[in-house]
């Protein structure tokens, strides 16, 4: 039995998560010590904050677990590589930045939800109320978010230099090129939802129940985002839309969240009672 023991003790060390990098200091990271550390390693990838009130996937428990005094921690999930967590824990008077590979992350979607009691001071820590009930980003003027009693709604403006085509003639295409208009479209939405998610849901915290990277899966968002088919409607219509809504559903208790483009660098995202 002893024997046995033993050896379960040594297969639980063997896979043991072990850190690929680590960065330690005798004091705290200042802030751009510790984001210079994050850029080298994540090559400038798009680092998503660990959120403490949101699901908490296993995959990252796990690591957490084996961790002590946690502070906090990012993910960064690009296509051409495995997921890497950047976990940040105090040591000491100082502190230690350790990274992780994982492997696949959130393989287990659960239903959008709001959170019920929102603390203004953690939800809104990167902006500053200029008025009652509205809120500027403090290092991005041009994202607002304007808080009434029926919801949250959010915008950003970024013009960009050339507005979006629209293909009037779509219905005289062949299949093949009606295939590939639809999918230039969608690849085009993609990218639109990747800005409002950086803008609106990494900017925030304490809103939702899901982690920032959960956005970005297609078996979480789910029949949320916009489809092919509806696409494919959009253009046999002829008609330019004045908005382009790629993002809707409604959170477990009924809310509905809406986020929308007009295609030309201005984006919403509403939440409404």
């Amino acid at each position: 039995m002893i024997r046995f023991l033993f050896c379960l003790f040594l297969v639980g060390c063997a896979f043991a998560a072990s850190p690929k990098t680590v960065f330690e200091s005798k004091t705290p990271f200042a802030p751009a010590v510790l984001f210079g550390h994050l850029d080298s390693i994540g090559r400038n990838g798009n680092w998503m904050e660990w959120d403490s009130f949101g699901v908490q996937d296993k995959e990252i428990e796990a690591i957490l677990k084996g961790e002590k005094q946690v502070q906090t921690c990012w993910l960064m999930q690009e296509p051409s590589q495995k997921p890497l967590l950047a976990v940040l824990t105090k040591k000491g008077s100082g502190a230690k930045l350790a990274f992780y590979e994982l492997g696949k992350v959130g393989e287990s979607p659960v239903p959008l939800s709001i959170h019920q009691t929102l603390d203004q001071g953690v939800v809104f820590r990167d902006y500053e109320e200029v008025s009652v009930g509205v809120f500027q980003h403090l290092d991005q003027p041009s994202l607002k978010a304007f808080v009434t009693s029926s919801g949250i709604r959010f915008t950003y403006s970024n013009p960009d230099k050339e507005t979006l085509e629209f293909t009037p003639n779509y219905k005289l295409l062949s299949d093949l090129e009606k295939r590939n208009a639809v999918s230039d479209y969608k690849a085009f939405f993609e990218y639109e939802y990747s800005l409002m998610l950086r803008a609106f849901l990494q900017s925030t915290r304490g809103i939702f129940n899901w982690q920032a990277w959960h956005w970005y899966n297609p078996n979480w968002r789910g029949s949320a985002f916009i489809s092919d088919r509806e696409i494919q409607a959009m253009l046999e219509s002829g008609t330019k839309p004045a908005e382009f809504r790629l993002f809707y559903t409604r959170a477990t208790s009924g809310e509905t969240i809406e986020m929308k483009t007009n295609g030309n660098g201005f984006y919403t995202l509403e939440i409404r009672k």
